[in-house]
């Protein structure tokens, strides 16, 4: 397959055709990781871990239980 190289803002791009795209998974908003390899350049789809803020992640996290962990068995203090 061959694509064109063109040029995007201040820099060049090249477009992925939706059968590709379908193909290797990639859509919209996917990162790619672009390594120099001594034939090229090679692509590898990145997942990037979403920010959540710290109400979020308590949003989530419901009520626990106490748990009962025992008598101490050494010089633990309760």
């Amino acid at each position: 397959m061959e694509l064109e190289v063109k040029k995007w803002g201040n820099s060049l791009g090249f477009r992925i055709p939706k059968d590709l795209a379908a193909q290797l998974r990639v859509q919209e908003g996917t990162w790619l990781e672009v390594l120099l390899t001594d034939d090229g350049l090679l692509l590898k789809s990145k997942r990037r871990r979403s920010r959540l803020n710290i109400e979020d992640l308590l949003e989530n996290l419901g009520t626990m239980e106490e748990v009962d962990w025992g008598e101490p068995q050494g010089q633990e203090v309760w």
